[in-house]
């Protein structure tokens, strides 16, 4: 740098810096954290230091209330009276990375892994105990073709059986779809073709199932468009419940009966419903409707400690019937991942569980300790934004960046990346930032209670004027793994003042 040349905060730079630091690009020179504006040392050990592979834990969580008040791979479940810590732990599953349709049962948890090559389903178990890799389940031959060409949907039966729909493409371009069932050696126990009830009395056309589950009695419960369609343990049609509203997902509750989440399609930002399947009754009745509004991940499991476990956006919650009310257990960005990662979750021994996708298919572990058992605290770095979207996206643009601030808070023991948006987002229609998170920022500012950095704001320019940001011009100077020659010269530009 010659010159009066002053570098200030530069998005562009943040999420390069991100990127190439966190695929180990080596150690540089720590620094002090500033009390405001961007001062921690993004280019050297202190912020953004070598990756570091492998499995492990955090830093703690603790106290009560309805937040979480640790960082990273250890947090404080909540809520729950008296205090409890816990530890989060990732091992890489055996799966394939693109496997689908996750179920557990009877330890094991089952996926389907796609073949794009072949243009066919391959279907696995693997042991959660981890003593054993995953095995291909076995299909006899007789019915290989169909399962692994015609299957869209599987579930587990009971002596380790298997149940498919299938949907057969004819030579007339018509489709033909099934119920079957293999038993353990792979050979078919029962085969009904239900084509006809899943055609839509008035249109005539035929409904794409989109769930199937059994319940404890054998009965299977297949969700369509408009309703859920009922099949006796013989998967003889028993009738159909009428739906107006979008069904999400279907489960087995740990009392044998079949509920699943619910959401009106034509309110974007309305409330996610959790409802039972009256089988008798042949009809639906609402179990709890207590649950934030926002982004759902698609993911409903049956619980231990609560009935139901249901993953949204901002965190994982758990529902009991009982009490007819969601709470939040944990927030996925202090347990370190993102909603969007977040394939599907169970608990199992004890222990809350999340399968999700980044590089790889992991499995978290999240497992009580002792407090004395619990890793030291991390030291938390504040990312703010005002970039909002709408309440359905809150983030917009930043699946990768909350990959990559995951990826760093799993990576080192000292700090953790805690991204924070100023503002609400739009409840009337899609914006790029808010004006009163803006607002919002410049109070926190002022008070001495801003963001470590700032990812963007059309404010910068003001804020460097006033004194408010830290000049990275120094740190890009002395730093061993960064210079200005790896930033594009147009970013350089928009956030470079007085030079």
């Amino acid at each position: 740098m010659k010159g009066k040349t002053r570098v200030y905060v530069v998005i562009v730079a943040l999420l390069l810096c991100l990127l190439l630091c966190l695929c180990g690009c080596g150690r540089g020179e720590a620094g002090g954290k500033q009390d405001q504006g961007a001062g921690q040392d993004l280019f050297g050990q202190g912020l953004f230091g070598q990756s570091s592979s492998g499995q492990g834990a955090g830093s703690s969580g603790h106290g009560t209330g309805s937040s979480a008040q640790g960082t990273g791979g250890a947090m404080q479940l909540m809520p729950q009276e008296g205090e409890h810590y816990y530890i989060t732990t990732y091992g890489i599953l055996t799966t394939p990375v693109n496997a689908w349709g996750f179920r557990v049962s009877g330890g094991n948890l089952y996926s389907a892994v796609t073949d794009f090559e072949k243009g066919i389903n391959r279907y696995y178990r693997e042991s959660l105990s981890g003593n054993a890799a995953r095995e291909e389940l076995f299909i006899g031959r007789e019915v290989y073709q169909e399962v692994t060409e015609d299957s869209i949907l599987f579930c587990p039966g009971e002596g380790n059986s298997l149940y498919f729909i299938l949907a057969k493409e004819e030579d007339n371009g018509n489709r033909r779809y099934f119920i079957l069932q293999c038993g353990p050696k792979g050979e078919e126990l029962l085969r009904r073709e239900i084509t006809g009830d899943l055609t839509d009395d008035v249109s005539k056309e035929l409904l794409q199932p989109q769930g199937f589950v059994l319940d404890g009695e054998g009965r299977a419960c297949l969700a369509v468009e408009g309703g859920v369609l009922l099949y006796d343990k013989d998967m003889e049609y028993q009738g159909k419940i009428f739906e107006r509203k979008a069904i999400l997902s279907l489960v087995e509750g740990r009392d044998g009966k079949v509920y699943y989440t619910r959401k009106d399609p034509a309110v974007p930002d309305g409330e996610l419903e959790l409802a039972e399947v009256d089988f008798a009754g042949k009809k639906s009745v609402e179990v709890c409707s207590d649950f934030p509004r926002g982004y759902y991940t698609d993911s409903l499991s049956a619980g231990e400690r609560y009935d139901f476990l249901v993953s949204m956006g901002d965190g994982l919650y758990g529902c009991s019937l009982e009490g007819q009310k969601a709470e939040k257990i944990l927030d996925w960005l202090e347990e370190g991942t993102t909603a969007s990662q977040v394939l599907y979750v169970f608990e199992e021994g004890g222990e809350y569980r999340a399968v999700e996708r980044s590089d790889s298919l992991q499995l978290a572990r999240v497992r009580e300790v002792a407090k004395e058992d619990m890793p030291p605290e991390k030291e938390r770095i504040v990312l703010g934004s005002v970039m909002v979207g709408d309440e359905i996206d809150p983030y917009p643009y930043y699946g990768e960046l909350m990959r990559l601030i995951e990826k760093f808070n799993r990576s080192q023991d000292q700090y953790q990346v805690e991204y924070r948006v100023y503002g609400e987002a739009s409840k009337d229609e899609y914006s790029l930032y808010s004006s009163d998170g803006m607002e919002e920022l410049n109070l926190a500012l002022a008070a001495g209670s801003g963001p470590d950095l700032i990812h963007w704001s059309p404010m910068i320019p003001v804020y460097a004027k006033r004194g408010l940001l830290e000049d990275l011009t120094g740190y890009v100077e002395k730093s061993q793994v960064m210079s200005l020659d790896n930033f594009l010269e147009q970013g350089l530009e928009m956030y470079t003042f007085d030079g």
